[in-house]
C-alpha cells in the first residue's frame, strides 16, 4: 500500500487461528444479532482458545457492552472476580 492511502478495516487480513499459545482464561462475548462479527465467528474463536468461555447476549449487536450494558456486566463481572 502506498503512503497516504489508508486501508479499510474491513479489508484488513484476519487471523484465523491464535498466533501463539493461550496462557490464560479467555471470555468471548458476542451479540446474538452481530452482523460484523457473527456468533459463528465467536464460536470458532472460542473453540480455538483453550479454556475459553463463550457468552452470547440476546438482542445485542456488534457493541454488546453499549447495547446491553447490564447483561454484558453480568457476563464479565464473575469472570473478572475469579482473576483476583
Amino acid at each position: 500500500m502506498s503512503p497516504g492511502r489508508s486501508r479499510r478495516w474491513r479489508d484488513a487480513p484476519r487471523v484465523s487461528k491464535p498466533s501463539g499459545p493461550n496462557t490464560g482464561p479467555a471470555l468471548v462475548v458476542v451479540g446474538e444479532e452481530d452482523t460484523l462479527t457473527p456468533p459463528e465467528n465467536a464460536r470458532e474463536l472460542a473453540g480455538a482458545l483453550s479454556g475459553s468461555e463463550l457468552v452470547t447476549l440476546p438482542g445485542a449487536g456488534h457493541l454488546p457492552s453499549i447495547e446491553s450494558p447490564d447483561a454484558f456486566a453480568e457476563a464479565v463481572r464473575p469472570r473478572l472476580s475469579r482473576l483476583g
